[in-house]
Parts: C-alpha cells; structure tokens; sequence
C-alpha cells in the first residue's frame, strides 16, 4: 500500500484524498500510512489546500528513487527488505501488464523486461551501481510531451559458485 502511494506522491502534490481515490480506498485508512512515510522521509508536506472549509495536508516525494541497501542492516530489516523488493516488483509487473494491455496508441511499446546476468568483483559492482544511479539521474528529468515510465533494477548476488 506505502509503495502504491509513494508511486502516486512522485507524480506530483497530492492530498490523502486524491491518493484515496486513486487507490481506491477510503482516505481515512491512510493516516497510518501517511505517517510511516512522513517519519521515514519519503514524502512531506508542501502545503494545504481547503476544500469545503476542510484543511487538506498536501504532500509529495522527496526524491523520485527508493534505495532498499542491505549493506547495513541486521538480520530483520534485510528480511523487510526482501519483502519490499517483492512488492516494488509485483507493482512493476502489474505497470507493464496495463501498459501492454492499454488501448493507448504506444503505450503497449514501453513496457520491457530484461534480465542479464553480470559477473562482477565487489569494487565492479560498486561502480556497476554507480553508473546505473547516474545514467538514471540523467534521464531523471522531466521532459516536455515525455512519456512516464517506471524504472526498476535489482542488484543481488548470486549464491554459490557458477550458479
């Protein structure tokens, strides 16, 4: 549910109730996930908007990335993390599902899958993530009559030898 929300936050400013009606739930079942990402930073509040004499808190993202690093995290949170790559994953899929199924002239051109096995020293891996943060940052910007699309990419090692 973060992560759908988080998704809609990078589109732009939003209020709990557009992203209530986006999701399609009811906007006081947010609260709880509005605070999770207010606390962890991901998103935060740009201002407020009053609609039918009511105050609505108007939020976006912080950054249009989520970094999920196991580096240095103990033994729960790279459990968490696993759980969260399987989330962003399952969005990304269904992202791709709609595009290829859309009746938008092009859409259905966008959405790829590629998957490509890499054989790399700490130090190359290193500089593999760094390359890849800055060819994303390069492309990071928004660009007149430009389509959205949403780009994820999985770095884990592979256990055992030659597998």
């Amino acid at each position: 549910m973060r992560l759908r929300m988080f998704h809609h936050f990078t589109e732009g400013k939003r209020s709990e109730a557009e992203i209530a009606q986006l999701i399609g739930v009811a906007p006081r079942s947010l609260y709880y996930h509005i605070r999770i990402l207010l606390d962890v930073g991901l998103i935060q509040q740009v201002g407020v908007r009053h609609v039918a004499k009511k105050p609505q808190a108007i939020y976006e993202a912080t950054s249009g990335r989520i970094l999920l690093d196991s580096k240095q995290a103990g033994a729960q949170s790279r459990k968490a993390i696993a759980q969260n790559i399987k989330s962003v994953l399952r969005i990304a899929a269904r992202e791709v599902e709609a595009a290829l199924s859309s009746e938008e002239a092009g859409a259905s051109d966008w959405g790829s899958m590629t998957r490509q096995r890499l054989c790399l020293t700490e130090e190359s891996a290193v500089a593999f993530r760094v390359a890849l943060d800055a060819l994303t940052d390069a492309y990071s910007k928004q660009v007149e009559g430009g389509k959205t699309v949403c780009f994820t990419a999985v770095l884990a090692p592979r256990l055992g030898k030659n597998r």
